[in-house]
């Protein structure tokens, strides 16, 4: 075997090497191999490329989406940096809202005028009883579901403080105990005209009664028209929702003056337009439980313009004098940033600033009322009548608030406690007598008119801040007038214990407790630094 296998080998080879034959057969089948390896080796240098071609565009791709991104970054970057510097221009840093060190203060050091009116106020759902025609008597009804209603505690009014009956004994303690020289109080519409058009004459000469029997006691009537209350029919209307019904409203008005002008020096066209509004109609908490923005401003305007009309006409009634003295009210409280050093907390202060407040006393100083909420509303309106149209001008105070920027929020901020103040029951709300301060300056300077304190109180069940709070807001008014700024008087809230809206009977106000099952009054401990305040201010 192995000598035929070195035959075969020596036939191409030979002994000394491969022959002629056999080369030009190595040449021949080394020649076939290479044609046959060429296409594979071709492929293989294609795909290489092709791989080498993909990593490149890859590659740029990367590098392109990469520098995009970062291009991005640094002009998102830019305009973050150009928003935050025209951010801080628009709402600069000018440190922490108004704190006094009461350490160094002597709060009985205070002085009043002696024609101040001091006095109590009150509204005529929260205290009478038996208001049963107004949007109030069928929303603390409503069922939200769950068997639960808008009302916190779940109350409804029903015979509040009963004063429909008792005002009598009242305005005695109003008299010889609180020895007040005024009451600031409400005509209820819908007790007046409980269906369009038709008047009670009952009514009319139960408020007629009342009256007298203040102006015998020495106390002077302040009246306020509209104080959150329509009647059912009105609301049914739209109410202040629709322009057209501005009219009925200025009907009323000069109706139920027409009535009383004889009697009553100072009224209050409207009390507390901005809260009746937000309420109402952008947090939905008081009736008619909506939350629309836009529909919110439409309503602000509509009242203030209502206000405007109302007082034009009234002025033009026959019997009217320079001592009818014709007013608005509002709230005046303050939402100061959460964290004054925040760009954004004090952006937000002050959009919400001039949403409730802002835009009114524009609209009063100038004739421009301009309700904005970025990206929701924007209404501009004027009217050049509503400048200076009030004699005086109401402010109900009951604290500030610290508004956090965050945009999941429907309203885009939060309220929070700044965690330093002593707090009073109300939620959010503190002892900040600086406030009232604040607003009385603010007012003055804006509006330039008297001004008279229409509302200011604490809600305290425990009776353990309520002599605080007094001498502290009484000293902050004083301070106020010592420095040139015109308050007529001072209308403390309130006489008993009440019905308090959407917080139902849980918060307790009143000078006097209320035992709600007898209908008893009990002056409550703090309420003798009042007393004693008064007393001095009018040399009793």
């Amino acid at each position: 075997m192995q000598h035929q296998q070195y035959a075969n080998s020596t036939r191409y080879y030979g002994v000394n090497g491969p022959t002629r034959d056999s080369r030009r057969v190595l040449a021949s089948t080394t020649t076939s191999n290479v044609y046959e390896q060429e296409p594979l080796l071709v492929s293989q240098q294609q795909q290489k490329r092709r791989r080498r071609s993909k990593t490149k565009i890859c590659l740029i791709t990367f590098i392109i989406l990469v520098s995009v991104l970062v291009i991005l970054a640094l002009m998102g970057g830019i305009a973050a940096l150009i928003t935050w510097l025209l951010l801080n221009k628009k709402y600069p840093y000018e440190g922490d809202e108004l704190h006094w060190d009461w350490r160094d203060i002597d709060v009985n050091n205070v002085s009043f005028p002696r024609s101040f009116l001091w006095g109590v106020a009150t509204s005529a759902h929260q205290v009478e009883g038996n208001n049963i025609n107004n949007q109030w008597y069928k929303f603390e009804r409503k069922d939200i579901g769950g068997g639960k209603t808008p009302i916190k505690d779940g109350s409804v009014s029903g015979k509040a403080a009963d004063m429909y009956n008792l005002l009598s004994h009242d305005l005695d303690l109003m008299k010889n105990e609180l020895h007040l020289n005024s009451y600031r109080f409400s005509i209820e519409w819908s007790r007046i005209e409980p269906q369009r058009g038709q008047y009670s004459q009952e009514a009319l000469d139960h408020y007629h009664a009342q009256i007298d029997e203040m102006l015998s006691k020495g106390i002077e009537p302040i009246v306020t028209i509209h104080h959150l209350t329509d009647p059912i029919w009105f609301s049914e209307m739209g109410a202040f929702e629709k322009e057209e019904n501005i009219a009925i409203f200025v009907d009323y008005c000069k109706f139920i003056y027409q009535q009383f002008q004889s009697k009553v020096k100072m009224w209050i066209t409207i009390n507390g337009i901005n809260v009746y509004a937000l309420q109402g109609y952008q947090q939905g908490v008081w009736p008619p439980g909506k939350q629309d923005s836009k529909l919110a401003a439409q309503v602000m305007k509509n009242m203030a313009e209502s206000h405007v009309q109302a007082y034009y006409s009234l002025k033009e009634m026959n019997g009217t004098s320079k001592d009818n003295q014709i007013g608005l009210v509002l709230n005046m409280m303050q939402f100061d940033p959460y964290n004054s050093t925040n760009t954004l907390d004090r952006m937000i202060s002050n959009m919400v600033e001039n949403d409730y407040k802002g835009c009114l006393l524009s609209f009063y100083k100038s004739g421009i009322f301009h309700f904005t909420e970025p990206g929701v509303v924007d209404l501009k309106y004027e009217n050049p009548k509503a400048k200076g149209a009030l004699d005086f001008f109401g402010i109900n105070y009951y604290g500030n608030t610290y508004a956090k920027f965050t945009p999941t929020a429907r309203q885009k901020f939060i309220q929070m406690d700044n965690g330093k103040d002593v707090m009073t029951d109300m939620p959010h709300f503190p002892v900040y007598p600086e406030g009232i301060y604040r607003a009385i300056v603010l007012a003055s300077k804006e509006l330039k008119k008297p001004i008279l304190i229409t509302e200011n109180g604490i809600a305290d069940a425990k009776d353990d801040r309520r002599d605080l709070f007094i001498k502290r807001y009484l000293y902050a008014v004083s301070k106020a007038i010592s420095e040139g700024h015109q308050v007529i008087g001072y209308q403390y809230w309130s006489l008993t214990d009440c019905w308090e809206w959407d917080e139902g009977y849980q918060l307790k106000f009143g000078l006097y407790e209320l035992n709600r099952n007898t209908m008893e009054r009990k002056m409550r401990k703090g309420a003798r630094s009042f007393v004693n305040i008064v007393k001095r201010a009018r040399r009793l």
